[in-house]
């Protein structure tokens, strides 16, 4: 009998690194022909040395872009909340520099006030879109 032909499978099936129950799966399947010069065991070997490196090269690049993706997923989660903090320390800021300007424009009506020895008046600061609750009558110099 003359071998002419050698094919020659291999196959892994190794656990999914990030879903549970799940498996990835990879197979090859080679075919060499043979000249009359070949040793036939020899080259089985080589053949079947080549599908098992071939396949596990195969798994190996599957779970490191499975990898890569699972990081890129977790960079993406974590940028969304991130710009989701930043918008909300930016209402945040804005509005304690409103305050401050409130309170700076109040302290500027004071002191304005005083120097020219006389009260504002205001006894409760407001701001401007609510309603006072309290009002009272300015005093006469010296009065307070």
């Amino acid at each position: 009998m003359k071998i002419v032909e050698i094919t020659k499978s291999a196959a892994r099936k190794v656990q999914h690194p990030f879903l549970p129950y799940s498996s990835i799966d990879s197979f090859i399947m080679l075919k060499a022909q043979l000249s009359d010069e070949d040793d036939v065991d020899i080259c089985a070997r080589e053949l079947q040395a080549r599908a098992e490196g071939l396949v596990q090269d195969d798994v190996n690049l599957t779970v490191n872009a499975l990898s890569k993706l699972a990081d890129v997923g977790k960079v993406d989660k974590i940028a969304f909340n991130l710009t989701d903090k930043i918008r909300e320390d930016q209402k945040q800021l804005d509005k304690l520099r409103q305050d401050r300007n409130l309170v700076s424009v109040k302290q500027a009506m004071e002191q304005s006030d005083a120097a020219k020895g006389r009260s504002s008046g205001i006894t409760q600061w407001v701001e401007p879109d609510t309603k006072p609750s309290t009002t009272s009558i300015p005093t006469a110099p010296g009065l307070d």
